[in-house]
């Protein structure tokens, strides 16, 4: 477990880089798996060489707090995020969709013990003791499969719930320009709802096959 840092704007740091850089909006625009970022920086801007490996996560733990995502490949993050990896000894005891769900209790955990100051900071010495809980390999297996359905219906039920919203929306706007002889707006596009500014909570789980 280590906290992200930012690489100073030099043009060697940042000129032709291939290893990620994954910052907040790379969480908001492309979902909580990650195999990409919006900017890469170079092995010269590493410090120490210090890359966080493949299948590691990361935890906001200051600013906008809680958020959390899976990489998929090596990478670097800002200080926003506190970088999270499997020890040897935890391989093969712990899965990995079960603790990319169970970092959803962690972050709720986050907002509720958070240095309330100029620039709100998890409490880093709690963090580090918070319990992780460890259950036998099936049984986690069982609750991210559970966990991986319920996430795609529920994400099914809000696009579903947008577009009725949507659809209320216009025809509430099309009673009133007809009462009060208004040009009524097109009818909006079902099939494009609303985007939000953070990504549905969940990227379908991929094959570990």
């Amino acid at each position: 477990m280590r906290q992200g840092f930012d690489p100073a704007k030099i043009a060697a740091y940042w000129e032709n880089g291939t290893i990620p850089f994954v910052k907040m909006e790379d969480v908001r625009q492309y979902g909580r798996k990650l195999d990409k970022s919006h900017y890469y920086v170079t092995e010269a801007a590493v410090k120490g060489g210090r890359v966080f490996p493949a299948n590691s996560f990361i935890i906001s733990t200051s600013a906008t707090i809680g958020e959390h995502a899976f990489v998929k490949v090596p990478f670097i993050t800002n200080r926003r995020f506190t970088g999270l990896s499997l020890k040897p000894e935890f391989e093969g005891r712990l899965d990995r969709d079960f603790i990319f769900f169970y970092l959803y209790v962690l972050g709720n955990w986050c907002r509720q013990n958070v240095n309330v100051g100029t620039f709100a900071q998890v409490r880093m010495g709690l963090f580090r003791q918070f319990p992780f809980p460890i259950p036998p390999l099936p049984e986690q297996q069982k609750i991210a499969n559970f966990l991986d359905n319920a996430f795609n219906n529920v994400a099914l039920l809000a696009d579903n719930a947008t577009t009725r919203l949507n659809t209320v929306k216009h025809l509430k706007t099309a009673l009133l320009a007809k009462v009060f002889h208004e040009t009524p707006l097109t009818a909006p596009p079902h099939s494009t709802p609303d985007k939000e500014s953070i990504p549905k909570d969940h990227t379908p789980k991929e094959s570990t096959a």
